[in-house]
């Protein structure tokens, strides 16, 4: 059923999820200067515009990719409530390995070898960093909602019986 809330909410947690593979994770700023700019499939030289490829980018793609898929399945599979609230519990521990592996991977920027001729360095977190935790959130209200639904349907079945 499109009308549940909880579809609001996983279709909320698959755009975040999707927002955070195009969308900008951090800066990097030395001193007021931008340095670097680093998103999920590369990191740019702001002042030479070289690009580099960060280590763990098929990782977090895939992460990204796996979820956002997971949360529009779990949309279309509104009559089998079990199964969603797997899916979405599944889902919950994979936004999960998404945000540490976007924490590490950009604090571990720092450990490179080009970024070292730089003094403190320090990573200016932005909006692509913060949507997998958004939709962590969205994801926990929507596993909500499923176990409502669930707990709902089986006191209707109690009275019935």
């Amino acid at each position: 059923m499109i009308q549940r809330v909880q579809t609001i909410y996983l279709f909320l947690t698959a755009l975040l999820t999707g927002l955070s593979a195009i969308l900008t994770l951090a800066y990097y700023k030395s001193g007021t200067i931008d340095v670097f700019e680093f998103k999920v499939y590369q990191i740019t030289d702001i002042d030479s515009g070289q690009i580099t490829i960060p280590g763990n980018v098929y990782l977090q793609l895939g992460l990204i990719a796996i979820s956002l898929l997971l949360a529009l399945f779990a949309i279309s599979r509104y009559k089998n409530r079990k199964l969603q609230l797997k899916l979405g519990q599944f889902n919950f521990l994979l936004l999960i390995a998404l945000v540490l592996s976007t924490y590490f991977g950009v604090k571990n920027l720092l450990n490179l070898s080009p970024l070292n001729d730089f003094e403190n360095l320090q990573p200016v977190y932005w909006f692509g960093f913060y949507s997998p935790v958004a939709a962590l959130a969205f994801q926990f209200l929507a596993n909500r909602g499923i176990k409502k639904d669930e707990k709902l349907v089986r006191s209707v079945e109690r009275l019935r019986g």
